[in-house]
């Protein structure tokens, strides 16, 4: 694979992702993914790219699937500070049971790396010829 990021399967990109987070010693987990993804049956909807590029080969997207940094957003945030709100604001009279110290209560550092998977089914007998005039 080049720096274009295409493979022939979804199974050499799954082989290029372990490779690279054990390259860089970081983890990529799936944040969203079609319910269409990995299913080889034909799609039911046609999708449309604003970013694909057409070769005169009709293809019909059949899903995406989106991964995030381990040291991504934090998205429990909310649930975080809500909880350390109630805790404050509880009532300081009863006894209640020490928690630990957390030096660091997240390990997440707003990284931007995702990886963007699509899978694209090409009909490469229907290859459409392309003529231009000028």
């Amino acid at each position: 694979a080049d720096d274009l990021g295409y493979v022939n399967s979804v199974d050499e990109t799954y082989r290029l992702i372990a490779e690279f987070e054990t390259r860089l010693t970081t983890k990529f987990s799936c944040f969203k993914s079609d319910k269409g993804f990995r299913n080889t049956g034909m799609c039911t909807r046609y999708l449309r790219s604003k970013n694909s590029f057409f070769t005169g080969v009709p293809f019909l997207i059949l899903g995406k699937k989106v991964f995030n940094c381990q040291h991504g957003v934090d998205r429990t945030a909310g649930e975080k500070r809500k909880r350390k709100d109630a805790k404050e604001a509880g009532n300081k009279d009863f006894f209640f049971k020490k928690r630990r110290f957390l030096v660091q209560d997240t390990r997440k550092f707003d990284c931007k790396a995702q990886i963007k998977m699509r899978e694209i089914l090409f009909f490469s007998e229907n290859k459409v010829v392309l003529l231009m005039y000028k």
